[in-house]
């Protein structure tokens, strides 16, 4: 047998039109139905809100790795040019050195 629900107070037909007082089963599902609804919506709104926080802490530690990433290649770029320096002035002075050398020979030739 199947009810036909035609308003909340609780009096419902049947298919015969017979009216029938369920008013206490009906509203107990009724509000049952309702709080599991309201249940899972607050479930849903708290894990949003914790996948928001989620991804929140994500893009900080995201942000954190970026600024650490961007110093490190600052210092990587200062690095390589002092290396650079550093390698011309070797060669400067190892030309130097050569040309010592040359003239510390040339002297000792006509020393002889």
């Amino acid at each position: 047998m199947s009810f036909k629900a035609t308003y909340l107070d609780g009096v419902v037909q049947d298919r015969f039109g017979l009216e029938a007082s369920v008013k206490g089963h009906t509203m107990i599902q009724l509000w049952a139905l309702l709080s599991s609804c309201a249940v899972v919506l607050v479930l849903l709104v708290l894990l949003s809100i914790a996948q928001a926080l989620r991804v929140r802490s994500l893009h900080g530690l995201l942000q954190q790795a970026h600024e650490a990433a961007v110093r490190q290649q600052a210092t990587m770029a200062e690095d390589q040019a002092k290396i650079r320096e550093l390698y011309s002035a070797w060669r400067a002075e190892k030309a130097h050195v050569e040309q010592l050398q040359r003239k510390l020979l040339l002297l000792q030739t006509m020393h002889e």
